[in-house]
């Protein structure tokens, strides 16, 4: 019993070791060309069933990738314009370029990971 539960808490640290400030992801948007960022909550339900897949999804995409948990940084929700969690955003040359909010299907992320 200990060990999966050992092994259920590192696979979710494991799953959200990208996870940076407020200030580590400005400076991640002034210095990357194209950046993923993930924003979630901890505690919301569709972020809970999204993040097993979404997470190693996006890091598949070659292109640099980071998490801002909203709980942890709440300034979050108005300096990035966020609406809702999860809200996966694209960035080009510290630009917001796409967006994708709320709940959605493995199959639909992988369609905005091919769009951007």
């Amino acid at each position: 019993m200990v060990f999966i539960m050992n092994s259920q808490y590192k696979a979710k640290a494991e799953l959200y070791s990208d996870q940076a400030s407020i200030k580590q992801l400005n400076q991640k948007l002034k210095e990357s060309q194209d950046l993923y960022v993930y924003y979630y909550q901890v505690n919301c339900e569709h972020c809970k069933r999204v993040s097993p897949f979404l997470i190693p999804l996006a890091k598949k995409q070659g292109k640099e990738f980071t998490i801002l948990n909203l709980e942890k940084y709440p300034d979050g929700w108005n300096q990035m314009f966020i609406m809702e969690t999860p809200t996966l955003i694209y960035y080009r040359n510290g630009q917001e370029f796409g967006r994708i909010e709320g709940e959605h299907t493995e199959e639909e992320y992988k369609n905005f990971f091919k769009k951007y």
